[in-house]
């Protein structure tokens, strides 16, 4: 059997393409940790989120409401599957 270039590219664009998805299935799975580390300039509240603003670290939105004071530093540490959005804490420390 002898496989032409369109075949070829066929198959091997299916496998990329396979392999993209089974990447994605599996980050939203087996979501990362992540440790957020910055001094707070801003804190907004809303009804279910709390949005931090920080030097350094940039913004974090957290679901949920803290408090969460002004100047003092923070590490927090959180499993989420989007960026700089806190879809489960496992800790919020003030460290200053």
């Amino acid at each position: 059997m002898k496989i032409n270039k369109e075949n070829l590219a066929l198959i091997v664009s299916t496998i990329v393409l396979f392999s993209i998805f089974a990447i994605s299935f599996y980050n939203v799975l087996t979501p990362r940790r992540y440790v957020w580390e910055g001094r707070v300039f801003d804190v907004t509240q809303g009804s279910t989120v709390t949005v931090i603003q920080s030097y350094g670290a940039g913004r974090l939105s957290l679901r949920g409401n803290y408090t969460i004071e002004v100047g003092s530093i923070y590490k927090i540490t959180y499993i989420s599957t989007r960026s700089n959005f806190a879809e489960e804490i496992i800790s919020i420390e003030k460290i200053g």
